[in-house]
């Protein structure tokens, strides 16, 4: 971290935010505060008490900022996240795939957004309360000591999955102050100097979504937008292409769901395959979801630059939550790679990302458009 740079740390209103805030400006001591204003009462059909973009959040961060001594600021993003978060969550929903909003968030309004925000400040570093870290490593698969992004220490906390939309280009602009420490430390550090934020709970929903319903929150967009959604009932079928019942065809279900099917099969049952243009969605065993192959597209290599035809040996995950396990990724053109697991790989779900890993370093990542 440069000494003397100025630093725009995006504040949260959580602890992990407010920590990244205190251990930059020890560091720096040019530091600002900035909390992104994302959506409103409007979008979300519902007055906003707690959480993401609430006041009490606003307010909380304000309070860290007071307390540290550093100036703080609210940014209104509203249109941005809606043009950018929110529209393509309920399209890619609307069209059967699973989309993760927060790897779009960060995309779009953390490190674009932000990034550009921050120049209007003088500030040409931003800092994150992300679990994550960039450093200058040599890859074993690089030979240039350069800038890559690497997991947190913590393994339970660890946020490189949702961060591999970061490019070569905005690395040296991006810090995270606590990609070295586990939540436990951060928590301590808060306490130790009296931050209101240091029990304060994490969110683990969709920060847009009430209660995880996404069906609720889609049916209350669509009518603020007038998205017209004409089919009124769609069919469950099994692998055989038997059917097996209805069901409304505007409810989402994702690849590798068992529960709220409400099929009385006499074991558990999974959705292995959706059809939205027919409105057909596929039921099988649990064997069903594994798929030996992945396609992924608009797909960004962070750490190395292989040449289109390159096998590249490697680690790579589908879900957040999930140890990522051995593979091969084929590059097959400059935005797309194949991903060959050999014992195969369960429930990958179009819409969600797929990551790559050589030991600690983030290679790439993109958004799954196939699997078979």
């Amino acid at each position: 971290m440069t000494k003397k740079a100025e630093i725009l740390v995006a504040m949260s209103g959580g602890v992990d935010s407010a920590v990244s805030a205190l251990i930059c400006n020890e560091a720096s001591g040019e530091c600002i505060g900035a909390t992104m204003k994302l959506f409103d009462s409007e979008l979300l059909g519902r007055p906003i008490e707690s959480g993401c973009c609430s006041v009490d959040d606003i307010d909380d961060a304000k309070e860290v900022c007071h307390k540290i001594g550093i100036p703080h600021f609210t940014l209104n993003c509203k249109e941005e996240f809606t043009k950018h978060v929110v529209d393509p969550f309920v399209a890619a929903y609307l069209a059967g795939r699973t989309p993760n909003p927060c790897i779009a968030c960060n995309k779009h309004l953390k490190f674009d957004v932000l990034i550009k925000k921050a120049k209007w400040f003088g500030a040409d570093i931003i800092a994150t309360g992300h679990y994550a870290k960039i450093e200058k490593v040599e890859s074993s698969l690089s030979n240039t000591n350069a800038l890559v992004l690497k997991r947190g220490d913590d393994p339970r906390k660890d946020q490189s999955y949702v961060l591999h939309t970061l490019t070569k280009e905005q690395l040296p602009h991006i810090v995270f102050p606590i990609g070295h420490l586990s939540k436990n430390e951060v928590r301590d550090i808060a306490a130790a100097h009296d931050m209101i934020v240091a029990e304060k709970k994490e969110s683990q929903d969709i920060c847009f979504v009430e209660n995880g319903s996404v069906d609720n929150f889609i049916s209350h967009y669509t009518k603020l937008k007038n998205i017209e959604r004409p089919v009124k009932q769609a069919t469950f079928v099994d692998e055989q292409g038997q059917k097996l019942g209805t069901f409304p065809a505007n409810h989402s279900f994702t690849i590798g769901q068992r529960k709220g099917l409400n099929l009385a099969m006499g074991h558990p049952v999974y959705v292995t395959n959706i059809d939205k243009e027919n409105n057909i969605v596929t039921i099988g065993e649990k064997e069903d979801l594994i798929k030996e192959q992945v396609v992924a597209t608009d797909f960004n290599w962070i750490s190395i630059s292989p040449k289109i035809g390159d096998k590249i040996a490697c680690t790579a995950k589908i879900r957040y939550n999930m140890k990522d396990i051995e593979c091969t990724a084929i590059v097959n053109d400059d935005n797309q790679a194949t991903f060959v697991f050999p014992d195969g790989v369960s429930a990958p779900a179009k819409g969600q990302s797929v990551v790559c890993y050589d030991g600690d370093i983030v290679l790439g990542g993109g958004f799954i458009t196939s699997a078979k």
